[in-house]
């Protein structure tokens, strides 16, 4: 069973900048393997050609989650109160490895869509990070961090990504900018981890929460989502996505009581179809097929959502719950948030129950 470890620095070497924070998510031998949980990251060290040491089962080998070691790690953008201490006083507390600034809990937009899984010469990460660099004016997804944590530039970024998805990557891009970083990347999540069991796409982007962020939000994730041929999606501060995310119970592998009087949201793989969204957030993308299986729109019940709603290219809707990004602080944003599960008891596989 693995333990959660509350406020160790990422790296695991103790250095806490971004750098290094991003190595040990892209390092060679780890893979992020995520629990639905934007606050935690799963890295599994694994060997490609060993079966799964917790199974046996060689299949789990060849999906490239055979786990010999588990290591909870906090998101790189979450280090200890020290360092946010020393920020608060005007400091700048720096990498011994790097000689950078060591990342503060600035809060992040977290946006996060489920497609599909990539297969064969897929198009869809260019057209994913395209979408993102139209929706960010201004923003340029053209470097990549090595594994010893160096960003390094992407000239051919394009063919880059395109030589990773024709072997099912998704590899991390960003934009360089240590004092305002911007990444996506996409996660492959098994069959046996998914609704309906077929495997997945999961594509993660994280942006600075600030105004020019809030404002893009909406283009930001139905421009990620579209690219994607996503089934549903959303974009989230990173508090309200942490407390939304321990929704998701199992009596087994995950008990416990769901914070804030929020209902209690299946496991992914107990969930009938990957159209129907895991949970909900701040914005939503649904996709057409989305829509349609969890009721949306419904003109009569639906006026206040439809009012803060666009409809997409693709006949998707992007619904937006609250007026400012969602703060489960704010009792009116917890009640929108319990009034809009109330409405959709398909999300989260909890019709079935």
């Amino acid at each position: 069973m693995c333990r959660q470890v509350p406020t160790q620095p990422l790296s695991r070497d103790g250095c806490a900048c971004w750098r290094c924070a991003l190595r040990c998510v892209t390092g060679r031998r780890s893979q992020v393997v995520g629990d639905q949980d934007p606050s935690i990251r799963h890295v599994q060290c694994f060997s490609p050609t060993s079966g799964d040491q917790r199974t046996g089962s060689q299949d789990a080998g060849r999906e490239g989650h055979c786990g010999v070691l588990w290591i909870w790690l906090r998101r790189w953008r979450e280090q200890c109160r020290a360092q946010n201490s020393a920020g608060a006083r005007g400091a700048r507390t720096g990498c011994r490895c790097h000689g950078v600034q060591a990342m503060t809990t600035q809060s992040t937009l977290d946006v996060i869509v489920y497609a599909p899984a990539l297969a064969g010469k897929d198009a869809r990460t260019l057209a994913i990070v395209h979408g993102m660099e139209r929706a960010l004016p201004g923003a340029r997804l053209e470097w990549r961090v090595a594994d010893d944590g160096r960003l390094i530039a992407l000239p051919q970024r394009d063919a880059w990504l395109t030589e990773g998805a024709e072997d099912g990557r998704f590899p991390l891009v960003c934009n360089g900018d240590e004092s305002y970083p911007i990444t996506i990347f996409g996660l492959r999540i098994p069959a046996r981890q998914s609704p309906g069991g077929q495997p997945l796409l999961d594509v993660h982007a994280e942006l600075p929460l600030d105004e020019a962020v809030i404002a893009a939000a909406s283009d930001v994730l139905g421009d990620v989502a579209e690219g994607a041929h996503a089934f549903w999606g959303h974009a989230t501060p990173s508090g309200a996505g942490v407390e939304i995310a321990r929704q998701t119970r199992d009596p087994v592998r995950k008990p416990g009581v769901p914070p804030r009087g929020l209902p209690a949201l299946k496991l992914p793989e107990k969930i009938r179809a990957p159209e129907i969204p895991h949970r909900l957030g701040w914005l939503n993308y649904w996709s057409a097929p989305a829509s349609q299986a969890i009721g949306f729109p419904d003109p009569t019940r639906d006026a206040e959502l439809l009012s803060r709603a666009r409809r997409t290219a693709t006949g998707g809707w992007v619904v937006q719950l609250t007026d400012a990004p969602l703060d489960l602080d704010n009792p009116a944003h917890l009640d929108a948030l319990l009034r809009a599960y109330e409405r959709f008891p398909e999300i989260g596989g909890r019709a079935a129950q």
